[in-house]
C-alpha cells in the first residue's frame, strides 16, 4: 500500500504508522510535549526554585528593571507580591511567584535598586523574604 500524499509505501498494517510512520500516534494539542522530553516539564526546568532560574526566565525582558525575591510563603498570589512591591515603589509594574520565590517588575532600573534594599526583610504572610537583583541562569 502508499502513503497517497508522499507516494511511498506505508509499512502495512496499520500499527501506528498512519501519521508519520515512525511509530508515534497522533495526539491532541494538549497532550503534545512541547519542550522535547517526556511528559510536561520534563524537558524543561519550569518551578525549580532559585533566582534567575527555569524556562520562566524568559519572562523577564529587562534584568535591570526585575527584582527577585526568595522565601515566598507556598501559596502566595501574584496580587499579594505586587501588593507588596507597590507599598514600597509606586513604579512596581508586575510580578509573577514561582515555587518559594518571585520575580517583579518596575519602570526603571533605579526603582528596582531602591525596591531591593525596601523590600529585604520585608514580611510577606507569616515570612520574611530576601530581596535581590534579577540574575539569568548561567548560559542563558
Amino acid at each position: 500500500q502508499a502513503d497517497m500524499w508522499t507516494g511511498k509505501a506505508t509499512g502495512g498494517g496499520g500499527k501506528g504508522n498512519d501519521w508519520g510512520g515512525n511509530g508515534q500516534v497522533w495526539k491532541p494539542h494538549f497532550q503534545k510535549n512541547w519542550d522535547g522530553g517526556g511528559d510536561w516539564g520534563a524537558g524543561g526546568d519550569w518551578g525549580k526554585g532559585g533566582k534567575g532560574k527555569g524556562n520562566r526566565s524568559a519572562s523577564v525582558r529587562d534584568p535591570k528593571k526585575a527584582v527577585w525575591l526568595g522565601n515566598v510563603p507556598e501559596g502566595t498570589t501574584y496580587q499579594e507580591v505586587l501588593e507588596l512591591a507597590k507599598s514600597v515603589s509606586g513604579e512596581a509594574r508586575w510580578a509573577e511567584v514561582f515555587r518559594g520565590s518571585a520575580a517583579i517588575g518596575f519602570a526603571s532600573p533605579e526603582a528596582a535598586a531602591s525596591a531591593i534594599t525596601a523590600l529585604n526583610g520585608a514580611m510577606l504572610g507569616t515570612s520574611a523574604v530576601v530581596a535581590d537583583s534579577w540574575s539569568r541562569k548561567e548560559g542563558s
